[in-house]
């Protein structure tokens, strides 16, 4: 459900990221809502990352250079946070269950 939903929103992430860009904030924001959920030392998260980053066609050097190229143009970490922040809050809105 959680994949779904992250990626019927990949459509909002703002047109001004590129498209490895746009990966990265799905990848990341999957990654946060897995930390909420699990120890990030232990060996299930990093299985869990670990497939979270080859669903979305990252290795771990991969997504470790996607995270450096935003170093390049710090504005583009500002856009990075506001889109994974979104994605996460639209997230957390879709998993309100009705009463």
């Amino acid at each position: 459900m959680v994949c779904f939903v992250l990626l019927s929103c990949a459509k909002n992430v703002s047109s001004t990221l590129t498209r490895d860009e746009k990966r990265l904030v799905l990848a990341y924001a999957e990654l946060v809502k897995l930390g909420t959920r699990m120890p990030a030392r232990g060996p299930a998260y990093q299985d869990s990352a670990d497939a979270i980053l080859n669903r979305l066609r990252f290795t771990r050097a991969d997504y470790d250079r996607s995270v450096a190229s935003l170093d390049e143009n710090p504005e583009r970490w500002e856009t990075f946070y506001r889109e994974v922040q979104a994605l996460l809050n639209v997230n957390k809105s879709s998993e309100a269950v009705p009463r």
